[in-house]
């Protein structure tokens, strides 16, 4: 089983090329405080974004879909500010997604909210064997769309305070009767 933990520090080089998955764990060990937010190794079952990170204007969108062991992503409080695509399609083994307080929101501040952003978009989808989603207070609070659908071992949904407060669209497609 492995786990990596995701962090960022202040000397990481940005990679500009693909990295092929016969280089990615050679790359991973030898840069263990840097991983590019597109990229996770398909042999990982978790994956762990510590708070605070990837906030900087590095990626507009994080997909993760195909061929991945990842069982448990864990995004930790205020994170990914400036994405405005979130989406996770396809991945055959992943059991809970958690993602903290205030992450995958432009603007931190209640008092901004004039000049929050209403153009992200979240799609998590065709997931097997996805029991639990679990997203903290503010996070998504400036994103325009939710899209949940064909997962069937769906259990529970857990919003906090303020999620998804700007949207515009829900879609929730294809779940189990037993939803919490």
């Amino acid at each position: 089983m492995f786990t990596y933990s995701i962090k960022s520090t202040s000397t990481y080089s940005i990679i500009c090329s693909p990295i092929d998955a016969t280089d990615l764990d050679f790359f991973i060990t030898s840069h263990s405080d840097y991983l590019p937010t597109g990229i996770v190794s398909p042999s990982i079952t978790e994956w762990i974004v510590e708070n605070g990170e990837f906030n900087k204007k590095l990626d507009a969108s994080l997909t993760l879909s195909g061929a991945m062991n990842l069982k448990r992503m864990v995004i930790g409080d205020d994170c990914y500010g400036s994405v405005r695509s979130f989406r996770i399609d396809g991945l055959n083994e992943l059991e809970s997604i958690v993602i903290g307080e205030k992450s995958f929101t432009y603007v931190k501040s209640e008092q901004a909210i004039d000049i929050m952003q209403t153009d992200g978009s979240c799609r998590i989808t065709n997931c097997p064997k996805l029991v639990s989603i679990q997203i903290g207070n503010w996070s998504f609070s400036d994103y325009k769309s939710l899209e949940i659908s064909h997962l069937p071992s769906l259990k529970s949904i857990e919003m906090g305070c303020g999620c998804f407060h700007r949207g515009l669209s829900f879609s929730l497609i294809g779940l189990l009767d037993g939803l919490n």
